[in-house]
Protein backbone atom coordinates (compact mmCIF):
# COMPACT_ATOMS: atom_id res chain seq x y z
CA UNK A 1 0.00 0.00 0.00
CA UNK A 2 2.52 2.42 0.87
CA UNK A 3 4.21 1.84 -2.88
CA UNK A 4 1.32 2.19 -4.37
CA UNK A 5 0.99 5.69 -2.17
CA UNK A 6 4.54 6.65 -3.29
CA UNK A 7 3.58 5.60 -6.92
CA UNK A 8 0.48 7.59 -6.93
CA UNK A 9 2.34 10.66 -6.01
CA UNK A 10 5.27 10.75 -8.34
CA UNK A 11 2.72 10.19 -11.10
CA UNK A 12 0.83 12.92 -9.75
CA UNK A 13 4.12 15.11 -9.53
CA UNK A 14 5.20 14.41 -12.88
CA UNK A 15 1.82 15.63 -14.72
CA UNK A 16 1.41 18.45 -12.47
CA UNK A 17 5.29 19.86 -13.18
CA UNK A 18 4.33 21.86 -16.39
CA UNK A 19 0.51 22.53 -16.03
CA UNK A 20 0.15 26.56 -15.52
CA UNK A 21 -1.40 26.46 -11.54
CA UNK A 22 -3.37 29.42 -10.81
CA UNK A 23 -2.88 30.71 -7.25
CA UNK A 24 -6.86 31.34 -6.68
CA UNK A 25 -8.03 31.32 -2.63
CA UNK A 26 -11.64 30.03 -2.20
CA UNK A 27 -12.29 31.57 0.98
CA UNK A 28 -15.62 31.50 2.62
CA UNK A 29 -17.18 34.84 4.50
CA UNK A 30 -16.75 34.27 8.17
CA UNK A 31 -13.34 32.21 7.79
CA UNK A 32 -10.61 32.73 9.97
CA UNK A 33 -6.97 31.51 10.66
CA UNK A 34 -4.25 32.56 12.91
CA UNK A 35 -0.17 32.96 11.62
CA UNK A 36 2.58 32.89 13.71
CA UNK A 37 5.46 34.37 11.95
CA UNK A 38 9.44 34.47 13.05
CA UNK A 39 12.09 36.37 11.20
CA UNK A 40 15.71 36.73 11.97
CA UNK A 41 18.20 39.01 9.97
CA UNK A 42 21.75 39.39 10.52
CA UNK A 43 24.23 42.53 9.16
CA UNK A 44 27.83 41.67 9.14
CA UNK A 45 29.26 45.58 8.35
CA UNK A 46 32.47 46.23 6.06
CA UNK A 47 36.09 46.35 7.48
CA UNK A 48 35.12 44.38 10.67
CA UNK A 49 32.97 46.58 11.75
CA UNK A 50 30.94 43.53 13.87
CA UNK A 51 27.80 42.48 13.23
CA UNK A 52 24.09 43.19 14.48
CA UNK A 53 21.74 40.34 14.84
CA UNK A 54 17.44 40.52 15.75
CA UNK A 55 14.82 38.12 15.77
CA UNK A 56 10.71 39.65 15.54
CA UNK A 57 8.29 37.11 16.50
CA UNK A 58 4.17 38.20 15.13
CA UNK A 59 0.57 36.82 15.61
CA UNK A 60 -2.12 37.37 13.25
CA UNK A 61 -5.32 36.81 12.69
CA UNK A 62 -7.12 36.88 9.04
CA UNK A 63 -10.73 36.98 8.65
CA UNK A 64 -12.92 37.13 5.87
CA UNK A 65 -15.12 39.80 5.92
CA UNK A 66 -16.34 39.60 2.64
CA UNK A 67 -16.63 36.83 -0.32
CA UNK A 68 -17.93 37.44 -3.58
CA UNK A 69 -17.56 37.09 -7.43
CA UNK A 70 -15.14 40.42 -7.21
CA UNK A 71 -12.89 39.39 -4.37
CA UNK A 72 -12.48 39.36 -0.81
CA UNK A 73 -12.52 41.96 1.84
CA UNK A 74 -9.85 40.64 4.55
CA UNK A 75 -9.22 41.71 7.78
CA UNK A 76 -5.57 41.56 9.07
CA UNK A 77 -5.18 42.14 12.68
CA UNK A 78 -1.78 41.64 14.30
CA UNK A 79 -1.88 40.60 17.87
CA UNK A 80 1.47 40.40 19.36
CA UNK A 81 4.84 41.47 17.89
CA UNK A 82 7.90 40.27 20.12
CA UNK A 83 11.44 41.76 19.28
CA UNK A 84 14.26 40.40 20.51
CA UNK A 85 18.02 41.57 19.99
CA UNK A 86 19.50 44.97 18.32
CA UNK A 87 16.34 47.28 18.66
CA UNK A 88 16.95 49.30 15.51
CA UNK A 89 17.11 45.75 13.23
CA UNK A 90 14.31 44.24 15.12
CA UNK A 91 12.44 47.51 13.60
CA UNK A 92 13.49 47.21 10.38
CA UNK A 93 12.65 43.74 10.05
CA UNK A 94 8.70 44.81 11.73
CA UNK A 95 8.54 47.34 9.31
CA UNK A 96 5.10 49.71 9.34
CA UNK A 97 3.32 46.48 11.44
CA UNK A 98 4.85 47.76 14.67
CA UNK A 99 2.41 50.60 14.56
CA UNK A 100 -0.79 48.49 14.06
CA UNK A 101 -0.12 45.97 16.77
CA UNK A 102 -3.79 45.51 17.44
CA UNK A 103 -5.32 47.56 14.78
CA UNK A 104 -7.28 46.00 12.31
CA UNK A 105 -6.67 46.57 8.48
CA UNK A 106 -8.94 45.98 5.74
CA UNK A 107 -7.45 44.45 2.55
CA UNK A 108 -9.65 44.61 -0.77
CA UNK A 109 -8.92 41.55 -3.33
CA UNK A 110 -9.86 40.88 -7.05
CA UNK A 111 -11.35 38.26 -7.85
CA UNK A 112 -8.15 35.98 -8.02
CA UNK A 113 -6.76 36.97 -4.62
CA UNK A 114 -4.61 39.76 -5.47
CA UNK A 115 -4.49 42.57 -3.04
CA UNK A 116 -5.28 45.97 -4.61
CA UNK A 117 -6.58 48.30 -1.94
CA UNK A 118 -6.22 49.11 1.64
CA UNK A 119 -9.98 49.80 2.40
CA UNK A 120 -9.25 51.72 5.95
CA UNK A 121 -6.00 53.25 4.12
CA UNK A 122 -6.84 56.40 5.72
CA UNK A 123 -6.81 54.91 9.23
CA UNK A 124 -3.72 52.71 8.30
CA UNK A 125 -1.70 55.40 7.62
CA UNK A 126 -2.95 57.34 10.33
CA UNK A 127 -2.02 55.11 13.21
CA UNK A 128 1.66 54.53 11.41
CA UNK A 129 2.35 57.96 10.75
CA UNK A 130 1.53 58.63 15.07
CA UNK A 131 3.83 56.00 15.57
CA UNK A 132 6.99 56.39 13.38
CA UNK A 133 6.55 60.62 14.23
CA UNK A 134 7.00 59.53 18.03
CA UNK A 135 9.84 57.28 17.20
CA UNK A 136 11.66 60.04 15.27
CA UNK A 137 11.05 62.58 18.17
CA UNK A 138 12.33 60.02 20.24
CA UNK A 139 15.50 59.27 18.12
CA UNK A 140 16.12 63.46 18.04
CA UNK A 141 15.66 64.05 21.75
CA UNK A 142 18.51 61.67 22.49
CA UNK A 143 20.70 63.09 19.47
CA UNK A 144 20.08 66.34 18.70
CA UNK A 145 23.23 65.99 16.77
CA UNK A 146 20.97 64.25 13.64
CA UNK A 147 19.47 67.81 12.96
CA UNK A 148 22.28 69.06 11.14
CA UNK A 149 22.56 66.06 9.12
CA UNK A 150 19.10 65.32 8.76
CA UNK A 151 16.10 67.76 9.63
CA UNK A 152 13.74 66.09 11.28
CA UNK A 153 10.87 67.82 9.29
CA UNK A 154 12.66 66.26 6.16
CA UNK A 155 12.39 62.79 7.85
CA UNK A 156 9.10 63.00 8.56
CA UNK A 157 7.82 64.55 5.06
CA UNK A 158 9.27 61.08 3.58
CA UNK A 159 7.18 58.98 5.27
CA UNK A 160 4.19 60.15 3.73
CA UNK A 161 6.07 58.50 0.76
CA UNK A 162 7.97 55.58 2.18
CA UNK A 163 3.91 54.91 3.55
CA UNK A 164 1.76 55.76 0.45
CA UNK A 165 -1.18 52.73 -0.10
CA UNK A 166 0.64 52.30 -3.42
CA UNK A 167 4.00 51.67 -1.16
CA UNK A 168 1.88 49.51 1.15
CA UNK A 169 0.37 47.17 -1.20
CA UNK A 170 3.28 46.66 -2.93
CA UNK A 171 5.40 45.44 0.43
CA UNK A 172 2.56 43.33 1.18
CA UNK A 173 2.96 41.30 -1.85
CA UNK A 174 6.63 41.49 -2.51
CA UNK A 175 6.85 38.58 -0.05
CA UNK A 176 4.72 36.28 2.40
CA UNK A 177 1.37 34.91 2.55
CA UNK A 178 0.26 37.81 0.28
CA UNK A 179 2.46 37.51 -2.31
CA UNK A 180 1.33 34.27 -4.28
CA UNK A 181 -2.30 34.84 -4.80
CA UNK A 182 -3.75 36.00 -8.12
CA UNK A 183 -0.16 34.90 -9.84
CA UNK A 184 -0.22 32.08 -12.28
CA UNK A 185 2.72 29.87 -12.70
CA UNK A 186 4.58 26.42 -13.89
CA UNK A 187 7.41 25.03 -13.51
CA UNK A 188 10.14 27.30 -15.25
CA UNK A 189 8.54 30.20 -15.32
CA UNK A 190 10.85 33.66 -14.35
CA UNK A 191 9.53 36.40 -13.48
CA UNK A 192 11.25 39.82 -12.85
CA UNK A 193 10.40 41.38 -9.43
CA UNK A 194 11.33 43.99 -6.81
CA UNK A 195 12.28 42.70 -3.68
CA UNK A 196 13.27 44.91 -0.96
CA UNK A 197 13.86 47.66 -3.22
CA UNK A 198 16.49 45.41 -5.30
CA UNK A 199 15.56 44.04 -8.74
CA UNK A 200 16.06 40.12 -9.31
CA UNK A 201 14.92 37.37 -11.30
CA UNK A 202 12.52 34.29 -9.41
CA UNK A 203 12.62 30.75 -11.11
CA UNK A 204 9.36 28.69 -10.16
CA UNK A 205 9.60 25.29 -9.82
CA UNK A 206 5.47 23.76 -9.06
CA UNK A 207 4.43 20.59 -7.30
CA UNK A 208 1.06 19.34 -6.48
CA UNK A 209 0.94 15.57 -4.41
CA UNK A 210 -2.20 14.67 -2.43
CA UNK A 211 -4.20 17.89 -2.56
CA UNK A 212 -0.68 20.15 -1.48
CA UNK A 213 0.92 22.92 -3.76
CA UNK A 214 4.39 23.70 -3.21
CA UNK A 215 6.19 26.59 -4.73
CA UNK A 216 9.75 27.24 -4.76
CA UNK A 217 10.93 30.89 -6.03
CA UNK A 218 14.72 30.69 -6.54
CA UNK A 219 15.64 34.75 -6.96
CA UNK A 220 18.68 36.05 -7.88
CA UNK A 221 19.99 40.11 -8.01
CA UNK A 222 20.03 41.82 -11.78
CA UNK A 223 21.71 44.85 -10.89
CA UNK A 224 23.46 47.01 -12.82
CA UNK A 225 25.24 50.22 -12.08
CA UNK A 226 23.07 52.37 -12.65
CA UNK A 227 20.42 50.45 -10.84
CA UNK A 228 22.67 50.69 -7.66
CA UNK A 229 23.07 53.60 -7.73
CA UNK A 230 19.25 54.31 -8.14
CA UNK A 231 18.94 52.20 -5.10
CA UNK A 232 21.38 53.98 -2.98
CA UNK A 233 19.84 57.53 -3.73
CA UNK A 234 16.30 56.09 -2.96
CA UNK A 235 17.25 54.45 0.70
CA UNK A 236 19.11 58.10 0.88
CA UNK A 237 15.72 59.61 0.55
CA UNK A 238 13.57 57.55 2.39
CA UNK A 239 15.58 58.81 5.43
CA UNK A 240 14.62 62.21 4.70
CA UNK A 241 17.78 63.38 2.41
CA UNK A 242 17.01 64.99 -0.79
CA UNK A 243 18.79 64.87 -4.36
CA UNK A 244 22.03 67.08 -2.95
CA UNK A 245 22.80 64.79 -0.11
CA UNK A 246 22.03 61.70 -2.64
CA UNK A 247 25.05 63.00 -5.28
CA UNK A 248 27.13 64.07 -2.82
CA UNK A 249 27.31 60.23 -1.26
CA UNK A 250 27.69 59.23 -5.04
CA UNK A 251 30.25 61.41 -6.23
CA UNK A 252 32.51 58.80 -3.89
CA UNK A 253 31.54 56.08 -6.61
CA UNK A 254 34.91 55.53 -7.79
CA UNK A 255 36.05 55.49 -4.48
CA UNK A 256 32.84 52.49 -3.66
CA UNK A 257 33.96 50.78 -6.61
CA UNK A 258 38.19 50.58 -5.67
CA UNK A 259 37.27 49.18 -2.53
CA UNK A 260 34.19 46.56 -3.91
CA UNK A 261 31.39 48.04 -2.35
CA UNK A 262 29.50 49.19 -5.86
CA UNK A 263 27.36 46.32 -6.10
CA UNK A 264 23.94 44.31 -4.51
CA UNK A 265 23.96 41.13 -5.07
CA UNK A 266 20.51 39.33 -4.00
CA UNK A 267 20.20 35.17 -3.32
CA UNK A 268 16.92 34.13 -1.76
CA UNK A 269 14.84 30.87 -1.41
CA UNK A 270 11.09 30.96 -1.19
CA UNK A 271 8.90 27.84 -0.41
CA UNK A 272 5.29 27.59 -0.11
CA UNK A 273 2.43 25.09 0.25
CA UNK A 274 -0.97 25.85 -0.20
CA UNK A 275 -3.93 23.53 0.78
CA UNK A 276 -6.75 22.01 -1.02
CA UNK A 277 -8.75 25.61 -0.09
CA UNK A 278 -5.96 27.86 -1.19
CA UNK A 279 -4.64 28.53 2.49
CA UNK A 280 -1.34 29.29 2.44
CA UNK A 281 -0.14 26.55 5.01
CA UNK A 282 3.46 27.54 6.04
CA UNK A 283 5.60 30.43 3.74
CA UNK A 284 9.24 29.78 4.03
CA UNK A 285 12.24 32.80 3.04
CA UNK A 286 15.66 32.26 3.52
CA UNK A 287 18.67 34.42 1.48
CA UNK A 288 21.49 36.85 2.11
CA UNK A 289 21.76 40.57 0.29
CA UNK A 290 24.93 42.02 -0.02
CA UNK A 291 25.14 45.68 -0.58
CA UNK A 292 27.84 48.09 -0.72
CA UNK A 293 30.40 45.82 1.76
CA UNK A 294 27.58 44.75 4.10
CA UNK A 295 25.90 41.21 3.91
CA UNK A 296 22.05 40.86 5.28
CA UNK A 297 21.16 37.32 6.67
CA UNK A 298 17.34 37.20 6.61
CA UNK A 299 15.16 34.30 7.45
CA UNK A 300 11.56 33.93 7.71
CA UNK A 301 8.93 31.49 8.50
CA UNK A 302 5.17 32.07 8.32
CA UNK A 303 2.85 28.86 9.48
CA UNK A 304 -0.94 28.86 9.54
CA UNK A 305 -1.49 27.99 13.14
CA UNK A 306 -5.29 27.01 12.92
CA UNK A 307 -8.37 27.64 10.35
Amino acid sequence: MKKLILSVAILATSLCANAQTLIKPNFKKGDVAHYENVTSMQIDFPMGAGSQQAKVTALSTITVKEANADGFVLEDLCTSIKPEGNEDLAENISDFIQYLENTPFLLQTNKDGEVIKIVNYNDVAAKISKGAVAKIDELYKKTPELEQQVPKAKLILALSTKYSEEKLIKTLKETGIYALYGKTLKTGDVAERNINGVKAKTTYTISSVLGTTAIVGTSKATMNEEDTKAYIANQIKEQGGDDAMAQQVLSNWAQFKQMGMDKIDLDMTETAHINKSNWITDYATKGVIKAMGTNVKIESNTKLLDK
